[in-house]
């Protein structure tokens, strides 16, 4: 009897184990899928500005250009950080994640000043 339910805590155990990795690649795979979305999104929208810029005749042509440069850099960078996450330890991963974000934010937010700035 006691072998019994000794042997059914680990069954319980390896169940509550494999939910817990069975969310975690979940919520694995949805973070970098996001992630993916928002770099291809980033893409288009620094893609977009280009053409705007190459069309500016004024004296910031010059310096929206450099802007958007410095933007295309650290969206690069992301992409390679978006590599790096898929391929860590789950250990390793949530602090990645979480510098991901932060990156994606950044390169956003920046890229949405820049576009406001082409409209002035």
């Amino acid at each position: 009897m006691v072998r019994l339910r000794g042997a059914s805590v680990v069954v319980v155990l390896l169940v509550l184990a494999g939910c817990a990795s069975s969310r975690e690649k979940a919520e694995r795979t949805q973070f970098e899928k996001a992630s993916a979305r928002r770099l291809a999104a980033a893409k288009a929208g620094l893609d977009s500005l280009a053409e705007e810029i190459k069309f500016r005749t004024d004296t910031t042509r010059a310096k929206l250009a450099q802007r958007l440069d410095s933007l295309d850099v650290a969206r690069g960078v992301a992409s390679l950080k978006l590599d790096t996450l898929k391929a860590t330890e789950s250990k390793r991963w949530r602090e990645i994640k979480g510098e991901m974000a932060d990156m994606l934010s950044v390169l956003e937010a920046q890229t949405d000043s820049l576009r406001a700035q082409l409209r002035r």
